[in-house]
């Protein structure tokens, strides 16, 4: 797998990411998100922050 196509999948994962937190929580809002990045495992997750989680 070359750059571009590394680039390409986490923005894909982000957009659907995003799009799946706003369709299943639609009365929050979010005012930051971040990658939770495990390289042991090859793994990332979307965080968000939400004022309710204050």
């Amino acid at each position: 797998m070359d750059r571009y196509q590394i680039k390409q999948q986490l923005i894909d994962f982000t957009i659907i990411g995003v799009q799946e937190f706003l369709s299943q929580n639609p009365n929050l809002e979010f005012y930051a998100f971040a990658y939770d990045c495990n390289a042991e495992y090859a793994e990332i997750n979307l965080c968000f922050n939400t004022i309710k989680n204050l």
